[in-house]
């Protein structure tokens, strides 16, 4: 036999505090999954930065031609491989590049740790560049499993990946 005097919880008291935290789990799932979108974000608007000030510098050091726009020496004019080195190599005035600094090679690199991962989209873990010339401003290019997309006539460079990230706005306008 049980006094009345004894304290314990009622089944209905249970059920209320599991609704209660059922409803703080449904608050707080949603905003922990989403943190790992604002990681990517974050990490995609950084390389970004990083990206377009070595593509500023590069082209303010090199009498106004943009990386890749001609020719490393080694590499043809308009391409990949030479926009690649062209960042992340020794270079002189002229874009052609060396492994080593010396009296001719003065400038760079630009990108020291390589050129960044694309961190978001169907074409994330790629470090990979599309070079182009058209369209004008440079659109995404799905169609190709790179990384980036650079205008060599304009210097602009976007993620290759569709998608908004948490603000709304569209990963290409970052």
């Amino acid at each position: 036999m049980r006094s009345k005097n004894t304290s314990g919880i009622s089944i209905i008291e249970l059920v209320i505090i599991i609704a209660v935290i059922g409803i703080i789990s449904a608050m707080a799932v949603p905003r922990m999954s989403s943190a790992g979108n604002f990681d990517y974000e974050t990490e995609l608007k950084k390389d970004l930065a990083i990206f377009r000030n070595a593509i500023d510098l590069y082209y303010s050091e090199h009498q106004d031609r943009f990386p890749g726009e001609v020719s490393d020496g080694k590499y043809q004019a308009n391409s990949s491989d030479a926009f690649v080195a062209q960042l992340t190599l020794f270079s002189d005035i002229n874009g052609h590049t060396s492994v080593q600094r010396d009296e001719n090679y003065v400038y760079g690199p630009y990108l020291r740790n390589g050129i960044p991962v694309l961190p978001v989209g169907d074409n994330a873990g790629k470090s990979t560049v599309k070079i182009i010339s058209e369209p004008i401003p440079p659109k995404a290019d799905l169609q190709t499993s790179v990384g980036w997309v650079f205008n060599v006539n304009t210097g602009q460079i976007i993620p290759n990946a569709q998608g908004c990230g948490s603000d709304g706005v569209s990963y290409i306008s970052y």
